[in-house]
């Protein structure tokens, strides 16, 4: 006897990549059009299309079209669509010319545009002589950021840079590398301002040269590879902030990283939070009436992952204002970015945020009211959806996101107010996968609870095999996430997806514990200096939790308990890692660890980020060595998967990119290697062009089928 989801497709690695991509949500300055970017990919060619395209917000059809707004095409690499108040008429977006992009616009009348089968070709605004990046617009004010050598412009750099012998790079301080790419000693990420104007011919052309607001200071902005989210420009445009990390030798482990304030008119910069934040300082954004500049803040220096809070810098008194510390240390929630609120919901001397929060394994809205006396007064849940937000805005009272879900890759939704509950509900404004997935087998997870480490009670999410037949029991898989400050939330993941395992054959399990996000700041911290412990038993206690539910209630839980396996990438990996030395009651039948840390010393001093093992290992110690002491060496010893190699016995598969450079691929060599000198059985899966992740298409695929291979070998009978 089987389920009707036969009926139904089976959802695999290939189906990910038949769906269509999306990014980069803006809206017009009427507040009229939603504009996106939609990305196809196509599986024989590999090749991967963009198109900007546009709907009407005021569109309330079920099957809505949109109306794309230029051509089809693997060529340009449109990307960073924005518009300016002063120049409506025109959409701007980046455009690639060989090897630098240049800010194009097209004329924006959505109206006009639905019936044409040409595309209007976008008109050069800018042509500097190197590459820009990160594009924001206020008004008449321009703002990107370039790489350029110290103290000198970007015609300088050109020049040096074609001179350059290419055949080596020389290094002289930290942070030779981070992600996927180099650093150039001398070289930084600059922010740069220029004005532009309509000329007699109505044509836009800029005004002036570009000025480098952080000329002859080494420094890059945005820190550590970010985006244009790390800028702002008042609505006056007097004003620009900025995050900023200094450029020094303590780039690699210190997370310092300042707002910077510039004054457009004066041309004065300063830093408003030098000695006053240690912590990274991120997201600046101007309040609409000019007067103040929120930005969100981490209290300890040199840490990568901490509870976020918020802070406002007030520009007339030149003071700082956070919210109470005793309501944050209540927090049960853990914030991962925000807006302004809708100018309805305060008045000049309030500051309200809507932010998204990690919450139980959700990430849902709210209100942060900074001035708020009490909790409930300065936090307020206004949605419980199963869905996630990549990114939301909201005016004229209405809120829009581009999101996904366990369900789906991306949508537009609207968040509309219930009077009867007092919430919003996310509604489903334009899916350009409905169609697509209609015919799939995919599943919204169970969501479970049980008791933890120190009887805390942990969060996990449950996916059920399809097609189910009476009597017949199911392998189970656990996916481990990153971090280990990350969590399972419904999200679309194109290399993490539990549907595709579950379309196999397997329970998927997803459990976030301890140190994972949205049970606040304690739970959070909890996992420094202390990642192969709580975490680890969490995990434990949630297999034995599983097994007691297949044995008690066998329909509705038929887990082979005798065959399960675990996955995990990053932290996940480590863990892998980890329990290859700890599988001592062999539950686990084989593991699969991507981009996995081996030895926590070596993997100390490879890491593009020092501050990250720094801070995890060394339990929140500022500048915790493992050359300091032997007190300070043993804080890495104690987490190291390598010290507990002799246990090793578990069959594994090993999955790096040669270009990750926060896991070096010398530990999936170092695991491979102790793996194989053992006699395990294991296999390295290496692609010498990817980085942490498994970004294109064709390799993401490769994974997915090596690993649903290595999972059947040892857990299907």
């Amino acid at each position: 006897m089987t389920t009707e989801s036969e009926e139904k497709k089976v959802y695999t690695e290939h189906t990910i990549y038949e769906c269509y991509g999306f990014s980069n949500l803006i809206y017009s300055p009427d507040k009229k059009y939603l504009v996106f970017i939609i990305l196809k990919y196509d599986e024989k060619t590999k090749i991967m299309t963009r198109q900007i395209q546009c709907l009407s917000t005021d569109d309330t059809s079920e099957k809505k079209t949109p109306i794309p707004l230029t051509e089809e095409s693997d060529k340009n690499f449109d990307s960073n669509p924005c518009f300016s108040e002063s120049f409506p008429d025109k959409l701007f977006f980046l455009r690639r010319d060989g090897t630098k992009n240049d800010l194009v616009y097209i004329n924006f009348d959505p109206l006009s545009q639905k019936d044409k089968k040409e595309f209007e070709v976008p008109k050069k605004l800018t042509n500097y002589p190197i590459n820009i990046k990160n594009i924001l617009f206020q008004k008449k004010t321009l703002m990107f950021s370039a790489d350029v050598y110290f103290n000198q412009n970007m015609e300088f750099t050109k020049e040096k840079d074609s001179k350059i012998d290419k055949s080596y790079i020389m290094f002289t301080r930290t942070m030779i590398r981070h992600w996927g790419s180099y650093y150039i000693d001398d070289k930084c990420s600059h922010p740069f301002i220029q004005k532009v104007k309509l000329d007699e011919n109505n044509n836009l052309i800029l005004e002036g040269e570009p000025i480098d607001m952080l000329y002859n200071i080494q420094a890059v902005t945005p820190p550590v590879e970010m985006t244009a989210e790390q800028f702002s420009i008042s609505p006056n445009e007097k004003y620009v902030a900025f995050s900023v990390h200094l450029r020094n030798r303590e780039h690699s482990w210190n997370t310092n990283f300042d707002i910077f304030f510039y004054d457009i008119e004066n041309k004065k910069l300063k830093n408003i939070t030098e000695g006053k934040v240690p912590g990274k300082c991120l997201g600046p954004k101007f309040k609409y009436n000019n007067k103040k500049l929120a930005f969100m803040y981490m209290e300890n220096p040199n840490f990568k992952h901490d509870p976020i809070h918020f802070m406002v810098y007030d520009i007339e008194k030149d003071s700082l204002e956070k919210t109470n510390e005793e309501i944050e240390k209540e927090t049960k929630i853990s914030i991962l970015g925000y807006c302004w609120d809708d100018s309805k919901y305060m008045n000049d001397d309030e500051d309200r945020f809507l932010a998204e929060c990690g919450d139980d394994g959700k990430r849902l809205l709210y209100r942060v009211f900074l001035q708020g006396k009490t909790y409930e007064e300065t936090y307020k849940k206004l949605n419980n959806d199963m869905i996630s937000n990549n990114s939301f805005f909201t005016f004229n009272d209405r809120i829009f996101s581009h999101a996904s879900s366990y369900t789906f890759p991306c949508a537009i939704y609207e968040y509309k107010y219930d009077e009867k509950d007092k919430m919003y509900h996310a509604i489903k404004f334009y899916d350009p996968n409905e169609d697509k997935l209609k015919d799939y087998y995919l599943q919204e997870p169970e969501n479970f609870y049980y008791t933890g480490t120190n009887n805390t009670i942990i969060q996990g999410y449950l996916f059920h095999p399809i097609k189910k037949e009476k009597g017949k029991k199911y392998p189970m898989l656990f996916y481990i996430h990153g971090g280990p400050e990350g969590f399972w939330c419904p999200k679309f993941a194109y290399d993490w997806n539990p549907q595709i395992f579950a379309n196999q054959g397997y329970y998927v399990v997803c459990i976030n514990p301890h140190g994972s996000f949205g049970k606040g700041s304690k739970f959070q911290r909890s996992v420094i200096g202390d990642w192969g412990g709580k975490p680890y038993r969490d995990l434990i206690f949630g297999f034995y939790y599983l097994k007691s539910l297949s044995i008690n209630f066998p329909d509705k839980y038929p887990i082979d308990y005798n065959l399960v396996g675990a996955s995990g990438g990053s932290y996940g990996g480590f863990m892998i890692n980890w329990i290859q030395g700890h599988n001592d009651e062999n539950i686990f039948k084989c593991l699969i660890c991507k981009g996995g840390i081996f030895n926590s010393i070596s993997f100390f001093y490879s890491t593009d980020e020092i501050w990250y093992p720094m801070s995890e290992f060394g339990n929140g110690k500022t500048e915790c060595f493992p050359f300091n002491s032997e007190e300070d060496r043993k804080k890495f010893d104690d987490m190291s998967p390598e010290r507990f190699v002799n246990k090793w016995k578990t069959p594994q598969l090993i999955v790096h990119g040669g270009r990750d450079f926060r896991t070096d691929f010398s530990e999936a060599i170092a695991t491979f290697n102790a793996l194989q000198l053992k006699g395990v059985p294991s296999k390295l899966l290496y692609f010498p062009n990817e980085s942490h992740w498994s970004l294109k298409p064709e390799n993401s695929i490769k994974w997915y089928e090596e690993s649903i291979n290595w999972l059947n070998k040892f857990l299907k009978k």
